[in-house]
């Protein structure tokens, strides 16, 4: 899967609450680089930020984990795979699927 990593590298989405959490909305995140992501959490944990949508939210140190491998083409958390060969990946919707 070829995607424009430059959009990936220079991505700044970090927020931080008031009480110095750090997280990125998911929301923030262009495609194809969100679903990756969301597949690359599976099971993981999202924090509950006030204002924000239910599970919208991931902690900001494991989107730098997610970019990190993604950047340098080394997938280490599912065994080697990469978050589209994962079988619960869902890609994201074409230009075909919203109409």
């Amino acid at each position: 899967m070829q995607a424009d990593l430059d959009v990936l590298r220079d991505l700044t989405i970090a927020r931080v609450t008031v009480d110095n959490t750090h997280y990125v909305r998911l929301v923030d995140i262009p495609e194809p680089f969100r679903a990756e992501f969301r597949a690359w959490m599976r099971f993981g944990a999202c924090p509950g930020i006030e204002g924000e949508e239910r599970c919208g939210c991931m902690y900001e140190h494991d989107f730098e984990g997610y970019r990190q491998e993604r950047l340098r083409g080394i997938y280490r958390k599912w065994q080697g795979k990469a978050p589209w060969e994962l079988s619960h990946y869902e890609p994201p919707p074409t230009n075909d699927d919203r109409r």
